[in-house]
């Protein structure tokens, strides 16, 4: 929602938020909400496997001691399919993923085949991700919680350190819910220590029934040890029958925790995703 510019409501605002009530958690009543959160959660915690591997072998090229090094910290098999070098550079790899890696929070399993279009590094380059039908991704989180991708991913590099990823082609499964990006899933971001997400989209669950969701205010996502479960900050708007804000940092101080405060026709309730 778009406020007009008037000062007099920006002060009142400020004033009402200072003394804001926090209501019992309704979980049940934002279901939705929580739902996206997992599913963003999921769906870009692939992204630093991605980028870890492109990286290595951008930086330290096409070695088989490279390679080997890979295999040990993600306890995964790599394939070289084909490779072409020079001004039209293009490289595809096939990685199947055996969990337990040494490197990464999550636990991933499954196998997907990478394809890069010049070097990762250089503006310009495109790297097209494709899930394996017969042995998707599965990703075990922290939470005892499974999720499985399917699909592909498309990533292009927009700046030095910006990449931008379409996941429009990528379907979310979880033990008991299975989702798909039905529109909008362009997330530019930045892949380094940290990632900020931004954009809009919709999502359908297994009954067909459309939800969408707006990150109104950048998400931030640390990837750091103990610190990769949740965003960090920033604001997402759902919009099922109803409208409401998740707000990932509400003490503003930006802190690993899984803490975050929704707001819904005009009350606030602090929600432990951890619960």
């Amino acid at each position: 929602m778009k406020l007009k510019p008037i000062y007099g409501l920006v002060i009142f605002s400020l004033l009402i938020a200072g003394c804001e009530k926090i209501y019992e958690e309704p979980k049940d009543s934002v279901i939705e909400g929580i739902e996206a959160i997992d599913q963003l959660n999921s769906s870009i915690s692939i992204l630093p496997v991605i980028e870890h591997i492109n990286s290595r072998f951008s930086q330290e090229g096409m070695d088989i001691l490279v390679k080997q090094k890979l295999e040990t910290e993600l306890n995964a098999e790599i394939l070289w399919i084909d490779s072409v070098f020079g001004n039209n550079e293009e490289v595809a790899l096939n990685i199947e993923l055996m969990g337990n890696n040494r490197i990464f929070p999550n636990d991933y399993t499954g196998e997907m085949e990478i394809t890069v279009k010049r070097n990762y590094l250089e503006l310009g380059s495109e790297v097209s991700v494709q899930i394996s039908n017969t042995n998707p991704l599965t990703i075990d989180d922290d939470k005892d919680e499974s999720y499985a991708l399917r699909g592909s991913i498309e990533i292009q590099r927009t700046l030095t350190n910006t990449i931008e990823v379409d996941l429009q082609g990528l379907s979310i499964v979880s033990e008991s819910d299975s989702y798909e990006w039905v529109s909008g899933e362009n997330i530019p971001g930045v892949i380094n220590d940290i990632i900020n997400v931004s954009g809009d989209g919709t999502l359908k669950d297994e009954n067909k029934i459309e939800f969408s969701w707006d990150i109104t205010t950048p998400l931030t996502w640390n990837i750091e040890p103990y610190c990769t479960r949740y965003f960090t900050s920033g604001v997402l708007l759902v919009k099922d029958d109803e409208r409401y804000n998740i707000n990932f940092d509400p003490f503003e101080n930006g802190a690993c925790n899984d803490i975050v405060k929704i707001t819904k026709a005009g009350k606030s309730y602090e929600i432990n995703l951890a619960d």
